[in-house]
């Protein structure tokens, strides 16, 4: 429930830390990816390449003169992602996006801390969509538990097999 309210409304405004102390830059960029990340329906945002964004967003946050330097860099990142995502620096907020009034309302639903799709206990999905895109490749998980006391200081070779089914799109 908690996870539908903090989605359902625009996240409060946060101010850019200053250019002097890029750790600030850093933390401020955390918090957005992980929002933007998690939380934007954008068709783009669920198969973006997640992992190079937070590096690129880095190094925004490092090299940024100032709060309007931070505000085009990450916009710019972001903008392929997740286009409706407004930066602003200042007063000078822009106008609230108003959608279509065709448009079906998208959002993300989380239920439970989701692992990847290997796990029952926890699903993430997106609501209002007709339908999920086709052809598109998802991460996957498999585990097993075992006491490892006996092992520690050993070196350790896993050897792994994996059938896939593929209806042959490749990503």
């Amino acid at each position: 429930m908690w996870w539908w309210w903090a989605c359902s409304r625009a996240l409060p405004p946060a101010e850019l830390p200053a250019p002097e102390d890029p750790a600030a830059g850093v933390v401020a960029w955390a918090h957005l990816l992980a929002a933007v990340r998690w939380f934007h329906p954008a068709d783009e945002a669920a198969t973006a390449p997640w992992d190079a964004i937070a590096v690129e967003g880095v190094g925004i946050a490092r090299g940024a003169p100032d709060a309007t330097a931070l505000r085009d860099g990450w916009g710019a990142l972001l903008a392929p992602y997740a286009p409706t995502v407004q930066l602003w620096t200042g007063d000078d907020a822009p106008a609230p996006l108003v959608p279509r009034s065709d448009a079906p309302a998208m959002a993300w639903q989380h239920l439970g801390y989701g692992q990847g799709v290997g796990s029952a206990l926890y699903a993430s999905r997106r609501t209002g969509r007709p339908e999920a895109p086709t052809g598109t490749l998802s991460e996957g998980s498999a585990s097993n538990g075992s006491p490892a006391e006996s092992l520690r200081g050993r070196r350790i070779r896993l050897s792994a097999r994996i059938r896939v089914q593929s209806d042959g799109v490749a990503g």
